[in-house]
């Protein structure tokens, strides 16, 4: 064990046989229960492997024995070396090569492999969507992390927008996943600080464009327009009740809404964990909302027969991988928001309303009703903040559901 969950190992790799009847030696690297195998240059008969390991070996066989364990010494070195493991990080210094990790390209790649890995699909994309973006615009295969400098990002980030016509939004999220194998490859080592290209314009460096987007939250006015509206269709009517669903239980995103199982619901509460963050590194706290009356209602309408296991609602069967999870989930965001539109249309709301207008309006509503900071941030699982962090706990039931009523307090507005 040289760090906690990774080893240094040599073993034959007796998947591929030579014609001379030998196998390949090889370094295996094993983290997390992921293991890779890496060349030594040697290849032996399975006998006398066996014989090169054990205890202590004689004549060719012992200095054969010394020179594997000082590949796999170099390698423990290595990986004690290093602040945070990844394989992709390993190869070029074990080989002394620089290797692919120090080109954008194969570190973009290798990243979105990881994202994958940790089932955070949507964050894989995104970055998936920026490796693509920038090879259209540079299509050579090798691109160095050394030459992505101030003038190149400046270039691509023009090109972005005279060129395509992306958004400050768009270029500003592709820049960021730039920026973010950016610093993976200084701190691997790869790249030298002083080429940074990211920072503050008045320092010589570029800096990021910030988003165009304007997080606007309904009146309370609109949102009784929209509990009140008569639906077209009973497609028209579902998406409008997970919009509700989804107002009513913190802001809770679409995908968090079709992994709630009836597990989550007890004691008139309902307890989940945002998905968005449970690959990531940040405490996850669980999100806690009443079940209200109007909860109960959807529920009633739309949920599944009720079984812990089962999800509350049937948008997913449970068999799907994380990526057929993320491609229902976006089918359901896009239906909702084409309903949204032309229910605002119709309700004359002037707002571009969309599953996140939920959570923007349940924050401020409550915080317009007066209604602690503290609770809110608790509510939207912002676990980030340290000085809220208990504050949930400290709210009775009852007071809970008089806060939850503010969210429908329909009659105050119309005084």
């Amino acid at each position: 064990m040289v760090r906690e969950n990774t080893t240094a190992s040599i073993v034959l790799d007796k998947r591929t046989k030579k014609k001379n009847g030998t196998y390949p030696v090889k370094l295996r690297i094993t983290h997390n229960r992921d293991s890779r195998k890496y060349n030594t240059g040697y290849s032996l008969t399975e006998t006398d492997f066996n014989k090169v390991m054990q205890k202590n070996p004689r004549g060719q066989h012992g200095e054969l024995k010394a020179e594997l364990e000082a590949l796999r010494k170099h390698a423990e070195g290595i990986i004690k070396n290093m602040k945070v493991f990844s394989f992709d990080e390993f190869y070029p210094r074990y080989t002394g090569k620089g290797g692919e990790p120090a080109q954008v390209y194969p570190g973009f790649a290798s990243y979105v492999d990881d994202l994958k890995r940790e089932e955070r699909i949507g964050t894989a994309i995104t970055y998936q969507c920026a490796m693509n973006s920038l090879k259209e615009f540079h299509p050579n295969e090798k691109l160095y992390f050394k030459n992505v400098d101030v003038a190149f990002v400046k270039r691509y980030a023009n090109w972005m927008t005279k060129t395509k016509g992306n958004s400050n939004t768009t270029v500003g999220i592709y820049l960021r996943c730039l920026r973010t194998l950016y610093n993976k490859a200084i701190r691997s080592g790869y790249v030298n600080q002083e080429c940074y290209p990211f920072g503050n314009s008045k320092h010589g460096k570029f800096h990021i464009p910030s988003s165009q987007n304007i997080k606007k939250a309904l009146s309370l006015k609109d949102i009784e327009k929209i509990f009140k509206y008569h639906p077209r269709s009973e497609r028209e009517s579902l998406n409008r009740d997970v919009w509700i669903f989804s107002y009513l239980t913190n802001g809770a995103n679409i995908k968090d809404i079709c992994l709630l199982k009836y597990k989550d619901i007890n004691n008139g509460r309902i307890v989940f964990r945002r998905a968005k963050t449970s690959g990531s590194d940040k405490k996850n706290k669980p999100i806690i909302a009443v079940k209200t009356p109007q909860i109960a209602e959807i529920i009633e309408r739309w949920g599944n027969k009720p079984r812990p296991e089962k999800h509350v609602f049937p948008f997913l069967s449970g068999s799907e991988t994380p990526e057929q999870i993320k491609q229902k989930t976006s089918n359901l965001v896009r239906s909702i928001n084409q309903s949204l539109k032309r229910i605002a249309r119709d309700l004359d709301i002037d707002a571009n309303i969309s599953t996140y207008t939920a959570r923007h309006s349940f924050a401020t509503i409550l915080k317009r009703s007066g209604v602690p900071v503290a609770y809110i941030s608790d509510a939207l699982g912002h676990a980030d903040l340290k000085t809220t962090e208990n504050y949930l706990s400290g709210f009775e039931d009852d007071a809970m559901m008089d806060i939850a009523q503010n969210l429908t307090n329909f009659d105050g507005v119309n005084k």
